[in-house]
């Protein structure tokens, strides 16, 4: 449940986060949601990987088909690819890699900072 729910946070925040700053600010965002929520460290990274992609491709899409822009065609020619879902692919895996390791660095550093508790029985006095 929790990977649904930060999976859902992460896209909305990356979508709000990137109206205003550059992916550095969005990648910020999804460190600080991730150590708000503590999902775990396979709803943390696949969360808020796939969140930052479709984030970004249904960004780039809407871009192409509001304005009827060749600029994807463009970059492909550039890159050598010479095609514009290459570049909507690249852009997906770029933005998970992105988004994945930032809900796991801030999941991880909750995970740091939580306090552990002191006094455990252990076994031997």
């Amino acid at each position: 449940m929790k990977f649904i729910a930060f999976l859902i946070l992460s896209l909305v925040v990356v979508l709000l986060v990137n109206g205003a700053t550059s992916y550095i600010g969005a990648m910020i965002a999804l460190v600080l949601l991730g150590a708000l929520m503590h999902p775990g460290s396979f709803a943390a990274f696949f969360g808020g990987g796939f969140g930052m992609a479709l984030a970004w491709t249904s960004l780039a899409l809407f871009l192409k088909f509001s304005t009827g822009s060749d600029l994807p065609e463009k970059m492909g020619e550039l890159f050598g690819v010479n095609s514009a879902m290459a570049i909507l692919l690249i852009t997906a895996v770029i933005g998970f890699v992105l988004g994945a390791f930032s809900g796991l660095s801030g999941h991880l550093f909750w995970k740091m900072l939580r306090k552990k508790p002191k006094n455990i029985y252990r076994g031997n006095l």
